[in-house]
């Protein structure tokens, strides 16, 4: 017959180990993962091109000529990295506990710009100074006014060209309407009441794939972890590292 002290000490032991931080007990079920194995990835790559006569001429108002340059929006391939947690092992009534990470690398498509790019090249034929403090551009569909955008840069002397860089519409804009016209006007140049503007066309597209994403590897190291979670890089630089550490 078990003694009772035998027996007070078993329950204790017991309880110990129920309360116990450190102890661990190996997965029944054990999930197998192969560094570099694949998996398929749905991809969206979007376009946004424009077109229109009026940006092969340039435009004159006194003293000034004016050209316009739109730039279209292309697909580029980039790679991010997404990071999943798990605890390591099985744990009671820890906090805290160790975890493993793993980490994939997965392909997606970014529009390369995001917004509509334009550039405006505006020559001073004039033998004054052209200050542009007071020179913007805005962006017209529909009928109404969505962007407007202040140039910025030096003012251009006589007889010099001055070039100038700014963002429009974003995507979200064109996807609502994807097919459509888009009206570019430039403001302060060239004397009072003599507004330049450009009548474009664009045509916004998306066509769908379907990629594929690897596993990189597994570590155990928060600090590892946390250099990959959010990171993305293009495609064609990408040294697909192992984060596994030695």
């Amino acid at each position: 017959m078990r003694r009772p002290f035998a027996i007070a000490a078993w329950l204790s032991v017991a309880v110990l180990s129920m309360l116990c931080g450190g102890c661990v007990t190996p997965d029944a079920n054990p999930m197998e993962y192969e560094v570099g194995a694949s998996f398929d990835v749905a991809l969206v790559a979007p376009s946004l091109k424009f077109s229109g006569d009026a940006l092969a001429v340039p435009q004159e108002g006194p003293g000034v000529t004016v050209n316009l340059g739109v730039r279209d929006s292309l697909p580029q391939l980039y790679y991010r990295y997404r990071v999943r947690g798990e605890v390591n092992g099985t744990y009671f009534a820890m906090p805290a506990p160790p975890m493993l990470y793993h980490i994939y690398r997965e392909p997606y498509y970014k529009l390369v710009p995001p917004n509509m790019a334009v550039r405006f090249s505006i020559t001073n034929t004039s033998n004054d100074v052209l200050y542009m403090g007071k020179t913007s551009c805005a962006f017209d569909m529909g009928g109404k006014t969505i962007v407007s955008v202040p140039l910025t840069g030096p003012d251009i002397l006589p007889g010099h060209t001055g070039s100038f860089a700014l963002d429009g519409p974003d995507l979200e804009q064109f996807k609502q309407v994807p097919q459509g016209s888009i009206t570019v006007w430039l403001y302060g140049v060239g004397g009072a009441g003599h507004p330049y503007h450009w009548d474009l066309t664009y045509q916004y597209s998306e066509v769908t794939s379907t990629g594929h994403g690897i596993y990189e590897g597994k570590t155990v190291r928060d600090s590892v972890a946390k250099s990959y979670e959010g990171r993305e890089e293009r495609a064609e630089t990408s040294s697909n590292p192992s984060p596994t550490p030695p």
